[in-house]
């Protein structure tokens, strides 16, 4: 907390917006594939991880299209 706020403002400050979008959305992704990974009741359940899957795609899809 003690560098990381103060550092993810700076950053956010010196990108531009579609970068910072990316980079968000790439973290979701990374965060979907280790609770995948690690929880077993998420591997077992495909409509779960279709889900997720998704909404990696839908939301930063809608994100960029309304921004246009």
């Amino acid at each position: 907390m003690v560098w990381g706020a103060p550092l993810g403002s700076w950053a956010a400050h010196h990108v531009r917006e579609a970068t910072l979008v990316g980079f968000v959305a790439f973290l979701a992704a990374v965060e979907v594939a280790t609770t995948f990974a690690l929880v077993d009741e998420i591997r077992d359940n495909r409509a779960i991880l279709a889900y997720l899957v998704a909404g990696l795609i839908v939301l930063p899809t809608t994100l960029f299209s309304l921004r246009r």
